[in-house]
């Protein structure tokens, strides 16, 4: 952390004191640097051991080189080699007269000593610390942590980077305060996972064993992929303990009940302790919830008892070890609430729905994502950029705002103008980052994004008219389940996927918005697959000079509605869907419109 964040002194200072508590001072300044092998609390022959496999495998050594792989204070690994060369499996080779300047290699007695140990135990690495003291140092630290008083300091530093989403910061600070567990819902590019990222800063650190020597193996505590480490003036004189910030662990649809159990890591010879054990003391994110492979019933089922207990079982060579994972949940998706049944929802018990952002805010990032990257722009370039998410019938693309990808484009943009040999980002190198971005051109086209990558090839969709709320059409699109909305007068025309008319009509009135009628008009079945063909079609020929302009990017829109209109007049014929209607030219179908609504009515 520094004053480069941009943030004022003040606000800094209050950080740093909330990190170094007078508890966790207290603790860090106990685990003092351990002064004889008995001090390491560990078997004398495991520890030379685990010196003589790191010297077999890594040698020749010296004996800084030893201390920084298995961090055992210098005098003690001294005593430790001595005894090794006393017994001919260790021999100096060179180096100065001081021992961590001399050079250490194994004996062919040692080579063949070590390559028997590392069959048992191939583990190389920090020293591990007893079972117990993990018990007693961590299991302190888990002892009356909620709820936790975070100062508004605080809560400022750890939301300084996140625009908007003021609902979600309040109720994030809750869940830190409380330690209970949060779901939030909310479709893709709306910031889930970013925003939960910066929840984890509101938790104090805590401080964890790198490795723990527990029924005669190694259980590997720490993961430099998620724990970040405090400043090393904050750190144990026992360099075997570690005082980390408070962890984000995420995992998504990649989930799976194996990998709640942890698991083995031969090559290493270390026990891997699950995701929600990583997540310790910090924030557990389970994205995605209903796209597991497994049951996510089963998996969240799973979870119910460590998220109750604090507390979860593993297996170590066959023996059941008790470990800790004081986390707080999260849960996120934009499938339907049942996704949870009551139990989980209990244990879970906050709620947080991120919608859209306004534009501006979306507009805003991306402005901050190229002035972190050092890039000049012009204010052209950002006014290209919001007409990606402008209405069709204003000149846009029609975009929903998202937060998703203002650093892909910055990225892309900055790519071209590097190629281009430009030194500042303008309007035309934006156009065209903007039309290099697969999933925005797609987008564009009107693709079902949720739809891609799935087994399905049709999906059924409900035709309903909304009456009296043509003014309401824009809203009515952002609805979850509703596929499109199609003004037509005073009406809209609604496609629905995986949603009820009635529960439609349930959401128009939560929402506030007002009509006189809903009529239900047909359902029929969407090919997934041939509008996939279709995007193909679409996307050929988008290089440069080929593609409309952002202005005059009306077309599919127009098709689209063409679509959908002969698609609903067709279904209360009971025709179906007309097969030439998917084939019909783009420019022409728009003509076919108000024809076909009048043979609708």
């Amino acid at each position: 952390m520094s004053e480069e964040e941009g943030l004022p002194r003040e606000v800094l200072e209050a950080v740093e004191e909330y990190y170094n508590q007078p508890e966790i001072v207290e603790l860090v300044e106990s685990l003092r640097k351990p002064e004889s092998i008995d001090d390491l609390g560990l078997p004398e022959e495991y520890v030379e051991n685990l010196v003589l496999k790191v010297i077999a495998d890594r040698g020749p050594l010296t004996g800084r080189e030893i201390y920084e792989v298995t961090r055992i204070p210098v005098p003690i690994l001294e005593e430790i080699v001595g005894e090794l060369e006393d017994r001919k499996l260790v021999g100096h080779t060179g180096g100065g007269p001081m021992f961590q300047n001399t050079t250490f290699d194994v004996t062919p007695k040692g080579r063949d000593l070590a390559e028997n140990i590392m069959k048992e135990d191939p583990y190389i690495g920090v020293c591990p610390v007893p079972y117990e003291d993990y018990k007693e140092i961590v299991g302190e630290q888990v002892e009356g942590r909620y709820p936790i008083e975070i100062p508004e300091e605080v809560v400022e530093y750890a939301f300084h980077d996140v625009i908007g989403a003021e609902e979600a910061k309040r109720v994030y600070r809750i869940a830190a305060t409380s330690g209970r567990g949060l779901i939030v819902y909310g479709p893709p590019g709306t910031g889930k996972t970013f925003t939960l990222s910066r929840m984890a800063k509101l938790l104090p650190p805590i401080v964890i064993p790198k490795a723990v020597y527990v029924a005669g193996s190694v259980l590997q505590l720490y993961d430099p992929d998620f724990h970040d480490p405090r400043p090393r003036r904050e750190q144990p004189e026992d360099e075997r303990w570690v005082k980390i910030h408070a962890p984000f662990v995420f995992t998504g649809a990649e989930l799976t009940l194996d990998d709640l159990q942890g698991r083995y890591d031969a090559e290493k010879g270390v026990y891997e302790v699950p995701p929600h054990v990583k997540a310790h003391g910090g924030v557990f994110l389970v994205d995605d919830v209903g796209r597991q492979r497994d049951s996510h019933i089963a998996i969240l089922n799973r979870l119910i008892v460590p998220m109750e207990n604090k507390k979860d079982i593993i297996h170590v060579a066959g023996t059941a070890v008790e470990v800790y994972c004081d986390f707080i949940a999260a849960f996120s998706t934009n499938l339907p609430i049942t996704v949870f049944d009551e139990a989980h929802l209990r244990r879970a018990p906050l709620f947080v729905h991120l919608t859209h952002p306004p534009l501006e805010d979306a507009v805003d990032l991306f402005r901050k994502r190229l002035e972190e990257m050092g890039e000049k722009y012009t204010e052209d370039a950002i006014e290209t950029y919001r007409k990606a998410f402008l209405p069709k019938e204003k000149g846009g693309w029609g975009l929903k705002p998202t937060f998703a990808y203002a650093r892909d484009v910055a990225q892309i943009a900055q790519a071209i103008r590097i190629q281009e040999g430009k030194d500042v980002i303008d309007a035309e190198i934006v156009e065209k980052a903007l039309r290099r971005h697969i999933v925005l051109t797609l987008q564009r086209h009107g693709a079902d994004l949720d739809k891609f990558g799935s087994e399905e090839t049709e999906v059924q969709v409900t035709t309903v008219l909304v009456k009296g709320a043509g003014d309401e059409a824009d809203r009515i699109e952002n609805i979850p389940g509703v596929r499109s909305a199609v003004r037509v007068g005073d009406d809209v025309y609604v496609d629905l996927e995986g949603l009820s008319p009635t529960q439609f009509i349930q959401n128009l009135r939560r929402e506030g918005i007002e009509f006189s009628d809903v009529k239900f008009l047909g359902t029929f079945q969407s090919s997934i697959l041939a509008e996939a063909t279709a995007m193909e079609e679409l996307m050929e020929g988008g290089e440069e000079g080929e593609v409309e302009e952002v202005a005059e990017s009306g077309g599919e829109s127009e098709a689209g509605e063409a679509a959908t209109a002969e698609e609903t007049a067709k279904v209360e014929e009971g025709a179906g869907v007309d097969e030439e209607a998917k084939t019909a030219d783009l420019d022409s179908e728009l003509e076919e419109v108000e024809d076909l609504l009048k043979d609708l009515e």
